[in-house]
Protein backbone atom coordinates (compact mmCIF):
# COMPACT_ATOMS: atom_id res chain seq x y z
CA UNK A 1 0.00 0.00 0.00
CA UNK A 2 1.31 3.40 -0.93
CA UNK A 3 1.08 6.11 1.68
CA UNK A 4 2.16 9.72 1.87
CA UNK A 5 5.53 8.65 3.29
CA UNK A 6 6.09 6.19 0.42
CA UNK A 7 5.56 8.08 -2.85
CA UNK A 8 5.49 6.14 -6.10
CA UNK A 9 6.87 7.63 -9.28
CA UNK A 10 6.01 6.60 -12.81
CA UNK A 11 9.45 5.08 -13.38
CA UNK A 12 9.00 2.57 -10.55
CA UNK A 13 5.96 0.68 -11.80
CA UNK A 14 3.46 -0.23 -14.48
CA UNK A 15 1.16 2.55 -15.71
CA UNK A 16 -1.68 3.41 -13.33
CA UNK A 17 -5.08 3.67 -15.04
CA UNK A 18 -8.27 4.80 -13.32
CA UNK A 19 -11.63 3.68 -14.73
CA UNK A 20 -14.53 5.54 -13.15
CA UNK A 21 -18.06 6.80 -13.70
CA UNK A 22 -18.20 10.18 -15.42
CA UNK A 23 -20.05 11.57 -12.38
CA UNK A 24 -16.65 11.59 -10.61
CA UNK A 25 -14.79 13.38 -13.42
CA UNK A 26 -14.48 16.80 -11.75
CA UNK A 27 -13.56 15.34 -8.39
CA UNK A 28 -10.91 12.97 -9.75
CA UNK A 29 -9.43 15.56 -12.10
CA UNK A 30 -8.92 17.88 -9.12
CA UNK A 31 -7.59 15.35 -6.63
CA UNK A 32 -5.62 12.65 -8.46
CA UNK A 33 -1.96 13.64 -8.70
CA UNK A 34 -0.85 13.76 -12.36
CA UNK A 35 2.63 12.56 -11.42
CA UNK A 36 1.12 9.22 -10.31
CA UNK A 37 -1.87 8.68 -12.63
CA UNK A 38 -1.04 7.85 -16.23
CA UNK A 39 -4.54 7.65 -17.68
CA UNK A 40 -8.13 8.27 -16.57
CA UNK A 41 -11.06 6.76 -18.46
CA UNK A 42 -14.60 7.84 -17.63
CA UNK A 43 -17.56 5.60 -18.38
CA UNK A 44 -21.07 6.78 -19.23
CA UNK A 45 -23.53 7.76 -16.53
CA UNK A 46 -26.04 5.13 -15.44
CA UNK A 47 -24.13 1.97 -16.35
CA UNK A 48 -24.53 0.80 -12.74
CA UNK A 49 -28.25 0.40 -13.43
CA UNK A 50 -27.55 -2.47 -15.84
CA UNK A 51 -24.78 -4.61 -14.32
CA UNK A 52 -24.17 -6.57 -17.53
CA UNK A 53 -23.52 -3.33 -19.45
CA UNK A 54 -21.27 -2.05 -16.66
CA UNK A 55 -19.25 -5.26 -16.69
CA UNK A 56 -18.87 -5.10 -20.49
CA UNK A 57 -17.87 -1.43 -20.46
CA UNK A 58 -15.22 -1.94 -17.77
CA UNK A 59 -13.83 -5.00 -19.55
CA UNK A 60 -13.69 -3.10 -22.86
CA UNK A 61 -11.66 -0.35 -21.18
CA UNK A 62 -9.27 -2.90 -19.70
CA UNK A 63 -8.93 -4.73 -23.02
CA UNK A 64 -8.18 -1.47 -24.85
CA UNK A 65 -5.08 -0.74 -22.76
CA UNK A 66 -1.98 -0.97 -24.92
CA UNK A 67 0.36 -2.22 -22.19
CA UNK A 68 0.06 -4.11 -18.90
CA UNK A 69 -1.23 -1.64 -16.32
CA UNK A 70 -2.53 -1.33 -12.79
CA UNK A 71 -6.24 -0.54 -13.10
Amino acid sequence: MVGAADPVTKGDRRPLVVVACRVFEGLLDRHLPPEVIDQIEFLDYGLHRVPAKLTMAVQEQIDSLEEPSMV
